[in-house]
């Protein structure tokens, strides 16, 4: 069954707030799995292409497929900064185009939860190489480290509820007992200095925090969070623990 993703429309001009994937993440995996530089990549659920950008200098090629028009809105915005050959499909996985391609590498970055799992391995075994890999990867904050954490959390949600998606559980079971073998996980910590009308614009990036999800109540929710990161804003920005996580699995 395919979930299904709410739209985005207003949180994609704001996504650029959301907390960034860093250079040693993409120069490790460059070093690693990127051996030439006629290397084609697959961005899934690609929003507005972060981690397309990020790989860009190493690739020939990027397809950048996601069901989202504003998402994919904002990436074509920043296409001429790519530096490679670039595709955009809005469709959902479902409907991937059979002459897309063939490719060696293939990115998730908070999408894994929207694609159904039946439709995504199909197409991920029609179209990536025999040796290609699958990166499956976040990006967010340490929380334990970062005091303000909690309030933003208040301020996105309402209140302080919920429970974060363990990508260590289910990126393995997405690819159990398929030709898509787990090659293990790799974190990388940075500090980050980030101001608090950004972290603002996180918050609205968020489908369930929106702007037009929250309407008359934006305001509200907006003056709330700048009241809780008072107390920890200096001239440099709000001081920030981040982290960037992968877990890679590759075509046997």
């Amino acid at each position: 069954m395919t979930n299904v993703r709410p739209s985005y429309s207003l949180a994609a001009r704001s996504y650029h707030a959301r907390t960034p994937y860093i250079p040693a993440f993409f120069k490790f995996f460059a070093a690693k799995l990127i051996h030439c530089r006629d290397t084609s990549l697959l961005d899934l659920g690609a929003g507005p292409g972060p981690l397309a950008a990020g790989f860009a200098p190493y690739v020939s090629r990027a397809v950048l497929l996601d069901s989202d028009p504003s998402m994919l809105g904002e990436a074509r915005c920043r296409r001429y900064a790519l530096g490679c050959e670039v595709t955009f499909l809005e469709c959902p996985i479902e409907l991937m185009p059979e002459d897309a391609g063939d490719f060696d590498l293939v990115t998730i970055g908070r999408a894994l939860h929207w694609l159904p799992r039946e439709a995504t391995l199909k197409q991920l075994s029609r179209h990536v190489r025999a040796g290609g890999h699958v990166i499956v990867c976040e990006s967010g904050t340490v929380a334990p480290e970062t005091p303000w954490y909690p309030a933003f959390r208040a301020a996105r949600h309402g209140t302080f509820s919920g429970k974060a998606r363990d990508l260590g559980r289910t990126a393995p079971a997405f690819f159990s007992d398929t030709d898509f073998r787990n090659l293990g996980e790799r974190v990388w910590r940075a500090e980050n200095r980030i101001s608090v009308d950004t972290l603002v614009e996180r918050m609205f990036s968020y489908s369930l925090s929106g702007r037009d999800k929250l309407g008359d109540e934006a305001a509200a929710r907006e003056a709330q969070l700048r009241e809780s990161l008072a107390p920890y804003e200096t001239p440099q920005g709000v001081h920030e623990v981040i982290y960037n996580r992968a877990l890679v699995f590759r075509r046997i």
